[in-house]
């Protein structure tokens, strides 16, 4: 009988790599930042936020504001993930791209609150550089994550030994 010709050579599924995922995490906030920032400018006049703003004024609050509309949530993606108990590749793709746009997301909004500050001639904290607010941004948004990550690490922990424990 016929039979459809197969290659002998072996499939094999490596895992995404780090600067795969992180290139491919880098390309998707270019392209969702560049097309919401268009859109905003664009629509700007008619949005209800703050129609009078002009140059880079309306430059810098459009770049604040399509960042923040380019975040994802890693918590959410997880949960689904999990939810639909799923796994494989495909899944290490989605958590580890929807981590990496995150944190991508908030060291571009550390950087374009600083020149939105600059723009806006807003004062900063007392006497210091942009590096240091920025240091102190990410750092402080480090510290808190950390923090808030361990207190739930420790209450899921607590939870689990309860189930084992009752069951």
């Amino acid at each position: 009988p016929w039979a459809p010709r197969t290659s002998r050579k072996r499939c094999s599924v490596t895992g995404p790599s780090l600067p795969r995922m992180a290139t491919l995490s880098a390309v998707t906030v270019a392209v969702l930042w560049l097309g919401l920032a268009a859109a905003l400018f664009v629509f700007w006049p008619w949005l209800p936020i703050a129609p009078e703003l002009t140059g880079l004024q309306r430059l810098a609050a459009v770049a604040l504001a399509a960042t923040v509309l380019a975040g994802v949530s890693p918590t959410i993606t997880v949960a689904v993930i999990a939810e639909a108990r799923s796994s494989g590749p495909l899944s290490t793709l989605g958590t580890t791209a929807a981590v990496l746009v995150e944190l991508m997301v908030i060291v571009l909004f550390s950087i374009l609150l600083e020149v939105a500050r600059a723009v806006f001639e807003l004062p900063g904290p007392a006497g210091w550089s942009f590096a240091s607010a920025m240091a102190w941004t990410l750092g402080g948004s480090l510290a808190f994550g950390a923090a808030l990550g361990a207190a739930f690490a420790l209450y899921v922990d607590d939870e689990v030994k309860a189930d084992l424990w009752a069951g």
